[in-house]
Parts: structure tokens; sequence; C-alpha cells
């Protein structure tokens, strides 16, 4: 069994702590390069962060509008695409 602290500490790292200012990062999206998986999470006003999966149609809208195509991502990824 892995101690509580060690599991504690492992999370933080995984998660990001990014401060609040004038510019502060309202999306983080990771992009895996084993598999055909994207997380996108998006900031809260209470600056927690949301999960927030992929639509239907395989896009992500990021902050502003952005979309992001989830299958463009990886059509060049051979085995992936």
């Amino acid at each position: 069994m892995v101690p509580r602290l060690i599991r504690q500490r492992d999370k933080r790292d995984t998660v990001p702590i990014i401060p609040d200012g004038p510019h502060q990062l309202t999306d983080y999206v990771m992009i895996s390069s084993i598999r055909r998986e994207v997380e996108h999470y998006q900031r809260s006003p209470d600056g927690s962060w949301t999960l927030r999966l992929p639509q239907r149609d395989g896009e992500a809208v990021l902050a502003g509008g952005i979309v992001l195509n989830v299958h463009r991502l990886y059509r060049l990824v051979p085995a992936l695409g």
C-alpha cells in the first residue's frame, strides 16, 4: 500500500497549480501520444478546474471559441490516425 502522503504528493504533481492574474490560463489540454485520448480542463470563475470531454463530433471548444478538432490531431499518427 502506498503511504497517504505520497499519494497526495503525486496527485498534486499531476494537477497544475496556476496562479491568478490578469492573463490567467483558462484551458489546459493534455494530448496522449500512445492512445487516442485528449483531456481538456477548463478553469471556472472560482479558480477550480473542470474536465471537459470532447464533444460527440470530436471537437473540444476552448475559451474564446477556439475549436480543437481531436480527429485532425491524430490523422498523421501511425496506428492512431
